[in-house]
């Protein structure tokens, strides 16, 4: 069985900036690289809050979103790229 994150889960970039709701520009530390129009699982460090985003662009070390965050980020949160069907 997988762990908090789901085995199927990678991790690609971790925020090195807070991103608040309504954001769609993050700035991250890479872990792994990441392509844009790809599935992304945003988990927050401290809350357990978790959502879904798809990348629209990407300029080094900061990742356009193709919408808005529903919620808020702190430095440290994940992002994991999602399993494909």
């Amino acid at each position: 069985m997988g762990n908090e994150h789901g085995s199927l889960n990678h991790h690609v970039a971790t925020l090195v900036s807070d991103a608040d709701m309504g954001e769609t520009w993050l700035i991250v530390k890479w872990a792994d690289q990441a392509r844009v129009d790809e599935a992304v699982l945003i988990e927050d460090r401290d809350h357990g809050r978790r959502e879904g985003a798809e990348i629209r662009n990407i300029h080094g070390d900061h990742i356009i979103l193709k919408e808005r965050l529903e919620g808020n980020y702190l430095v440290g949160s994940r992002l994991c790229r999602t399993p494909r069907p």
